[in-house]
């Protein structure tokens, strides 16, 4: 090993380089997106300002430059308003603002997502401790008042794994979660029409995704037949949601669709130029709404659905629920609901909606969701304006101030 070299005053990076392929698409993502000042354009280099940091946009020089350079992390004050809108402008993120490391003096927090040359890139928030709590992001500025969900209850009844990403987002703005699932995802009946899809998907122009389950399903079975994403490179891509749309990225390939919003009317809004005279595959739950290959027929596609997995009422949960709403201190102020699923499968569980339910507030994901709950005679207090689970976790917030 060589013996230390004297320093040759490196204090600080001067200039950061970042690949692209795209210098006009890049240029707009950094300046119009990110909100980075740009300095000047010189040929095909084009510079930016990030806190005294030189960022340059540029073609890889040599072949053997071209790939994928090392992680920026932009430093923001509250991670979860910066995920919010870069959410609304169209950025694919690659998981949800959490919690990295909690240090002596401050609670650090990350999110990644990708620029518009698939560059990965995250965002990065130091959230000083206040009386050794550890604080969400965004109620940063009510120490003084306490979190915004102190001392409310919680009930969130989403399938086991993945009733964390809410259930995190909630405890780090105080609430006292209590996990009860009312739905849990099984494999389908029969594999065969998967399976034959999935052998035949070169006759195919569209897939169409509805869920993160479904997508997950998706590729697992796909795996399991030897097969890999490069099978499915021809296809174009729509997803439902955001969240939908990272689990596909996460499995290597583009989505070309997210609607504005998150629902399968959407989704055909999204669909009605592209499709005519298609070949679409849509793979969903066994029990689903048929507006999508109802309407997409309508515009002379040609729709394939294929279960990809099912859906059941997890009758362990019925003894827990009753307990719960019974339970004086344990009865939440708030039930959470994220699909017509969850809400079908709660009014099974507890049978002919009781009077446990009055005072407690009934919570939606979306409008799809809320008019499941209507249909089978329960109220909506509370219903997400974006369909996602900060949007839902957002309406909570406001509902609980009385806005």
């Amino acid at each position: 090993m060589t013996s230390p070299i004297k320093s040759i005053g490196i204090s600080r990076v001067g200039q950061i380089a970042i690949n692209v392929h795209d210098l006009d698409r890049a240029t707009a993502f950094y300046r119009d997106i990110l909100g980075l000042p740009l300095l000047f354009k010189a040929g095909s280099l084009v510079f930016f300002n990030c806190g005294g940091v030189r960022l340059m946009l540029t073609r890889p020089e040599k072949p053997e430059f071209d790939h994928p350079g090392s992680v920026l992390y932009f430093a923001v004050p509250d991670i979860i308003l910066a995920h919010r809108q870069m959410l609304r402008s169209g950025v694919r993120f690659e998981d949800e603002p959490h919690l990295i490391a909690k240090m002596p003096t401050h609670n650090l927090w990350m999110t990644f997502f990708r620029d518009s040359e698939e560059n990965l890139l995250a965002l990065r928030c130091e959230l000083p401790l206040a009386s050794g709590t550890t604080m969400h992001p965004s109620s940063k500025n009510q120490s003084a008042a306490g979190r915004a969900l102190d001392g409310i209850r919680i009930l969130v009844g989403r399938a086991r794994h993945q009733a964390s990403a809410l259930s995190s987002h909630l405890r780090q703005l105080g609430a006292e979660v209590l996990e009860i699932p009312f739905i849990e995802i099984r494999k389908p009946h029969s594999y065969r029409p998967l399976d034959t899809a999935l052998k035949r998907i070169s006759e195919y122009d569209w897939l169409i995704l509805t869920s993160v389950n479904g997508a997950d399903a998706f590729w697992e079975r796909l795996h399991k037949l030897g097969f890999d994403s490069n099978r499915l490179k021809h296809l174009k891509v729509a997803a439902i949601g955001p969240a939908t749309a990272r689990a596909i990225e996460r499995h290597g390939l583009q989505v070309n669709v997210v609607p504005k919003q998150y629902v399968a009317e959407s989704v055909v809004a999204s669909l009605r130029r592209k499709v005519q005279g298609k070949r679409v595959l849509l793979a969903r739950a066994r029990l689903a709404r048929d507006v999508i290959p109802r309407e997409l027929t309508k515009l002379t596609a040609r729709v394939d659905v294929v279960e990809v997995y099912q859906t059941i009422i997890p009758r362990s949960s019925r003894k827990k629920l009753i307990a719960a709403l019974n339970d004086a201190d344990r009865r939440p102020h708030i039930i959470t609901f994220t699909s017509s699923s969850t809400v079908k499968n709660f009014v099974a569980l507890l049978g002919e909606a009781p009077r446990q339910l009055e005072d407690v507030s009934l919570a939606s994901i979306g409008p799809v969701t809320s008019s499941t709950l209507r249909q089978l005679g329960l109220p909506v207090h509370i219903e997400a304006d974006e369909y996602t689970i900060p949007g839902l976790v957002d309406a909570i917030v406001r509902h609980t101030r009385g806005h």
